[in-house]
């Protein structure tokens, strides 16, 4: 259902975000969103609205994740419509301490994206959502 060029262009989406968080470079960041985009964090919190989704980004990434680096371990992308597609992540976190003091180190997250293509041929995510991979999850999936 996708193209190539389609496929090419939602990875340069996708590692676009993963550098503008790395290089903290917010106007990057909003670039990659739609205005109605629909973001849940890793603890659950839902914002709406690019404006909520980049001021939460704002704050995190000049606080807890300054300087955290994000790596793009694997990267699945499927089309569900012909204009939507949806990419799942694999992303490992540097290291960085929360909010309550807890030091979090050798984090790995899964992304899930919904991500539609604008009439300008670019492909820009609508919807995310975030979840620790827990390091035991892989050994008790009862598919594998």
């Amino acid at each position: 259902m996708l193209t190539a060029k389609d496929t090419e262009a939602i990875q340069k989406t996708v590692t676009g975000l993963c550098e503008a968080w790395n290089t903290n470079d917010m106007n990057a960041y909003a670039s990659h969103l739609t205005e109605d985009c629909d973001w849940i964090n890793i603890v659950g919190t839902h914002w709406r609205g690019k404006a909520d989704v980049m001021k939460a980004h704002t704050v995190y990434l000049s606080t807890m994740f300054l300087g955290v680096r994000q790596e793009i371990l694997e990267s699945e992308i499927a089309g569900i419509e012909p204009n939507v597609a949806l990419v799942v992540l694999t992303i490992k976190m540097g290291d960085f301490t929360t909010p309550d003091g807890r030091l979090e180190k050798d984090m790995h997250d899964r992304m899930s994206y919904v991500i539609v293509k604008q009439p300008d041929e670019r492909w820009l995510i609508r919807a995310a959502h975030n979840t620790t991979i827990h390091p035991l999850a892989g050994k008790h999936d009862p598919t594998k």
